[in-house]
């Protein structure tokens, strides 16, 4: 039931957002594991077409805040998704996203594999996909386990963290596919 809450991590992958329009501006962008959906509305208002995903339980909130979320001349759009990372099937004509947000989406030992897998499947789709996490350490294990397994077909870069957010746990990850040269930095103010 975590996904009733919004949690640090997405306020500071929002704010980052605010700051760093470009990274979504236009852009096609899935929200894993939403929750609330903060992140990914953030990233709307800033001009992105979002599908905000999460189980069956969150939709239903997710839908409500995005009917309360004035998108208002941003040209971004939001649309909630139901997603099982155990049982997805990424259609190859539709499925193409520029984006992937989470923020604090793994903590468990059991959706590391899943997440894994979700990121590498959306990877092959687009090869030029970039990934933002905010992540807040939970267990140290998981997370050895988590970027360990990353790494294998992702470069993992932290990102400095918006202003005023220096002193959270939270931290911030940019992914890109191995052999990919563009460093986020390149796109963001901070």
């Amino acid at each position: 039931d975590t996904g009733r809450s919004v949690w640090d991590a997405a306020v500071v992958l929002a704010k980052h957002l605010e700051s760093n329009k470009d990274i979504v501006h236009g852009k096609r962008i899935l929200e894993l594991g939403a929750g609330t959906g903060l992140a990914g509305l953030a990233a709307a208002v800033m001009g992105g077409h979002v599908d905000i995903s999460d189980l069956p339980y969150c939709l239903p909130a997710i839908e409500t805040n995005i009917n309360a979320t004035n998108l208002g001349t941003s040209g971004g759009s939001a649309t909630a998704l139901k997603l099982n990372w155990e049982s997805t099937n990424f259609d190859p004509t539709k499925d193409i996203y520029d984006v992937i947000l989470g923020a604090d989406i793994v903590w468990l030992e059991h959706l590391v594999q899943p997440l894994v897998k979700i990121m590498e499947d959306l990877l092959k789709l687009n090869p030029n996909i970039n990934i933002l996490l905010g992540h807040q350490t939970r267990s140290a294990y998981t997370d050895e386990l988590f970027f360990s397994s990353l790494a294998k077909k992702f470069t993992i870069q932290k990102v400095k963290k918006p202003d005023g957010f220096q002193s959270t746990k939270v931290n911030l990850f940019h992914l890109m596919g191995k052999g990919k040269q563009v460093s986020i930095d390149s796109e963001c103010k901070n």
